[in-house]
């Protein structure tokens, strides 16, 4: 009987924390969509993005956090539903992309463009191409990542395992950085003038950056601290 009460508690807690972060995910990217001044289509695909950017960059500071601030476990299972709407929303906004912007016309989304003359495709944009070509890898990893995060696989793929495939979530991280770092920095640059003002999380996406770096160097470095000290108090004893 006290097992399945664990049970029900435990599926509790994670249905409540799937529901508050669907709502503030919900929240997040109706806010940001609203202060757009870019079309509807654009607004929600920037929405999506930078709604996604910013879950990801809390899933991956939980972890750091918790080794500088041990009381601040309680916050490790969050990172599991970060993590998965996070990459729900990453699919989002290439949906919204590929339907709204090269309209199914996939090869564009690398940078081709339709050449009648040709009766073919020439290479028009590599940035743009590239940019998009890291985001797609992006996905598959966050979609890796995503279909293990969950007790099922855990166990099926062993603890040693499954910690290792996890591990990819820095390969992830990268990939978004590189990806997102294109299109705030450099995607624009030859557009008209006229165009919007660039997007506002050009200054916060370099501030996220640097404080899931610190975050993770301190970690570190508290780590390393911490096994030292361990070591001499061992040789002492």
């Amino acid at each position: 009987m006290k097992k399945i009460g664990y049970i029900r508690v435990k599926m509790f807690k994670w249905q409540i924390r799937h529901l508050i972060v669907i709502l503030l995910a919900s929240l997040s990217v109706y806010l940001i969509e609203q202060s757009s001044n870019w079309n509807e289509m654009h607004s929600w695909n920037r929405a999506t993005g930078d709604t996604s950017l910013f879950m990801i960059a809390f899933a991956l500071i939980i972890g750091p956090l918790t080794k500088i601030f041990p009381r601040s476990v309680w916050l490790i299972p969050w990172r599991r539903e970060l993590g998965i709407y996070a990459v729900i929303l990453a699919l989002i906004h290439i949906a919204i992309i590929i339907v709204g912007w090269v309209e199914w016309d996939l090869i564009t989304l690398f940078g081709f463009k339709s050449d009648p003359s040709l009766e073919g495709y020439l290479m028009s944009q590599r940035g743009f191409g590239l940019g998009n070509l890291l985001g797609v890898i992006a996905i598959f990893y966050g979609l890796l990542l995503a279909f293990t995060s969950n007790d099922l696989s855990q166990k099926f793929l062993g603890g040693s395992s499954w910690k290792f495939l996890q591990q990819v979530v820095n390969t992830f991280w990268m990939l978004v950085i590189l990806h997102t770092s294109y299109f705030l920095y450099f995607h624009f640059l030859d557009f008209p003038k006229d165009l919007p003002e660039p997007s506002w999380l050009q200054i916060y996406f370099l501030i996220l950056v640097i404080v899931v770096i610190f975050f993770k160097v301190v970690a570190y470095v508290k780590t390393v601290g911490r096994k030292r000290q361990q070591k001499i108090h061992d040789i002492g004893n």
